[in-house]
């Protein structure tokens, strides 16, 4: 599926690739559920995002300019696994995110 903002008048097509949800722009008010919970980073529980922990969402940010093509592989074909999701020990913050408080 190729990303398309014209199919969306906000300019949003939908689809996208991005660290788990937080209640505000506080990187210490996580929602656990959206982590590690019923919606966890990993799950079948979207409708095309790519959902992952904030470390591995930045690096696509940091290093993939508009215009680079990301190949979403079911399963390991390639050979790549992910590792386990970091526990984030009951804390309201995704622990590979640099920007959050201790």
């Amino acid at each position: 599926m190729t990303y398309n903002r014209d199919s969306d008048p906000n300019g949003r097509s939908g689809l996208f690739v991005h660290g788990p949800m937080y209640r505000s722009k506080d990187p210490n008010d996580l929602w656990p559920e959206y982590y590690d919970g019923e919606k966890a980073i990993g799950g079948a529980n979207t409708r095309g995002c790519i959902r992952m922990v904030v470390e591995a969402a930045r690096f696509i940010y940091e290093n993939c300019p508009e215009g680079t093509v990301l190949r979403i592989i079911s399963g390991a074909s390639t050979g790549v696994t992910a590792d386990p999701l970091p526990d984030r020990r009951g804390l309201l913050r995704d622990p590979t995110d640099t920007d959050a408080g201790p």
